[in-house]
């Protein structure tokens, strides 16, 4: 820094303006949400057809790109949040449904059973005698009884 104030001297140029640049904030990005706000509102009133227009007016636009960098910055760490819990969510359901899956088979176990006797009691009635017309088990699809052929047929040992 010495160095500097040296040089700055030997060509005689004021180092108090010079070295509060380096102290000042910069332009857009350290500039707090409300002074950026009267930044670009001080300069976003200035014509751009007037001599120094066109550079408030870039000012503002620098001023308004800034306000979006930010904004976009929250919400694609917004997104990336909700997708997260999205997610965990999502895989929670997963381990709930298969449990609930395992229930169901366990609930359906004794009517599994119930359904396997009454098919064996109608293959030993039918072995005994092939010509009946009623087997005891009946066609889901139309709710006829079943005759003791088709059991034969159907359940071959």
């Amino acid at each position: 820094m010495e160095k500097i104030k040296f040089w700055l001297k030997l060509f005689k140029l004021n180092t108090s303006t010079i070295l509060d640049l380096d102290k000042k904030k910069s332009y857009p990005r350290d500039y707090s949400k409300e002074d950026l706000g009267k930044e670009i509102d001080k300069c976003g009133n200035e014509s751009p057809n007037s001599h120094l227009g066109s550079s408030y007016y870039a000012r503002a636009s620098l001023g308004l790109t800034e306000l979006e960098r930010r904004n976009s910055s929250v919400l694609g760490w917004s997104t990336f949040w909700v997708s997260v819990i999205a997610l965990v969510l999502s895989l929670m359901a997963v381990r709930y449904t298969a449990e609930q899956t395992q229930y169901a088979e366990l609930q359906s176990r004794s009517e599994r059973i119930i359904q396997l006797q009454n098919i064996q009691r109608a293959i030993d009635r039918c072995k005994i005698s092939p010509k009946l017309q009623e087997s005891g088990l009946f066609d889901i699809s139309n709710g006829q009884s079943v005759s003791c052929l088709t059991v034969l047929k159907t359940y071959k040992n």
